[in-house]
């Protein structure tokens, strides 16, 4: 009879627990891990793209840099820099192979670079690297990593820094500031004696 009862309905009845409904996510809640998910992504790109602007900005230096050591290599015997130009600097192998484009040579914001002769005491004593359109947000970094080996260096028509000036005149921070920032993009010409 114990038995009976432990398997009666009315037993049975006592020891199950109503289902509650189940209930899923409100669309308010919803909307709030998306809006939190997009603002995450949103700063991961924001800082991708200020790390791979910075990269941009080291290696243009870096080559820059490369570009005039070698320049002033092959013209040392020559005593001055008549008749530099992209073509020769490209037909003595002096450019990275992944800045060559046909007959030019291509900055990383794929502007061709004129190199051409100038003058700073007597004529075409020295060479000029001249990157045409160099965004405002990289303009003054790619300055300050290029501009140890030029001993003058001109930003649109500022001239920032100016070694053969009497008395020399070193790198004008503020100033360089106010120069980049005159454009959306800026020409900018490095300049270096033998």
């Amino acid at each position: 009879m114990l038995g009976r009862k432990l398997f009666s309905k009315e037993v049975v009845m006592k020891n199950v627990v109503p289902k509650k409904p189940v209930r899923g996510f409100t669309l308010i809640e919803l909307l709030m891990v998306l809006a939190i998910g997009a603002g995450l992504l949103f700063g991961v790109f924001v800082a991708v793209s200020k790390v791979q602007s910075k990269a941009l900005v080291k290696e243009a230096a870096e080559n820059l840099n490369l570009m005039v050591a070698e320049t002033r290599a092959k013209y040392k015997a020559q005593g001055n820099f008549t008749g530099v130009s992209p073509q020769v600097l490209i037909n003595n192998r002096i450019p990275p192979q992944q800045m060559i484009q046909g007959n030019n040579i291509v900055d990383p914001w794929n502007q061709n670079i004129a190199v051409a002769p100038t003058n700073v005491n007597n004529p075409n004593d020295a060479v000029r690297f001249t990157y045409p359109a160099v965004p405002r947000d990289d303009c003054s970094n790619f300055v300050q990593a290029a501009e140890g080996a030029f001993g003058r260096v001109i930003v649109g028509a500022t001239v920032v820094k100016n070694l053969y000036a009497n008395p020399p005149v070193p790198l004008n921070v503020g100033t360089l500031g106010t120069a980049c920032s005159a454009d959306a993009t800026v020409a900018i010409s490095f300049d270096q004696m033998r």
